[in-house]
């Protein structure tokens, strides 16, 4: 309980972040907008306009020598990570941590 309501998440402006859901025939509250819908959003919203990202979610299948694993998987739009005040990690073939 306090990791989820008392302390704050450890994001930039926290107190700004919005998710939008939307409900389709098979499924109610899924974080889910058509393209349209994003770029209605963006074209309507003033602060919306500069600052939005976005997330993908899919399956993918990860292959082995002898099987295969179907796993969850997300795409994400090239600014999402800064809205969090983070960038991506990146390291070097061989470099340790």
């Amino acid at each position: 309980m306090r990791a989820v309501l008392l302390q704050p998440l450890p994001y930039r402006d926290v107190d700004r972040l919005v998710t939008f859901r939307a409900d389709a025939p098979t499924v109610a509250h899924a974080p889910a907008l058509t393209a349209e819908e994003y770029i209605a959003l963006g074209e309507r919203t003033g602060s919306l306009r500069r600052h939005r990202g976005t997330v993908n979610e899919s399956r993918i299948s990860i292959t082995g020598v002898d099987d295969m694993e179907n796993v969850p998987a997300a795409s994400i739009s090239d600014n999402l990570l800064a809205l969090f005040g983070t960038a991506p990690a990146y390291r070097p073939t061989g470099e340790q941590p």
